[in-house]
């Protein structure tokens, strides 16, 4: 699967990448977020967020960054 890079708009932007359902990159800031509308939860071995994939659609806007509706 190939790794996207974006952004995620929450508190300011972050860079992200996105690789299936798991987000990685500049995520601290955005915890919160990634947390509350993405069903989160943090994977330390894999040092990245795991991700609901259906919500992750949801929140990605046409330009392909990711922010609250």
């Amino acid at each position: 699967m190939d790794t996207i890079k974006t952004q995620i708009k929450s508190n300011g932007w972050h860079d992200v990448e996105i690789n299936g359902n798991l987000v990685t990159g500049d995520t601290f800031a955005c915890k919160k977020f990634i947390q509350d509308k993405l069903g989160g939860k943090w994977d330390s071995a894999r040092k990245g967020w795991v991700v609901d994939p259906e919500l992750l659609t949801k929140y990605t806007t046409p330009a392909g960054t990711i922010a609250a509706l």
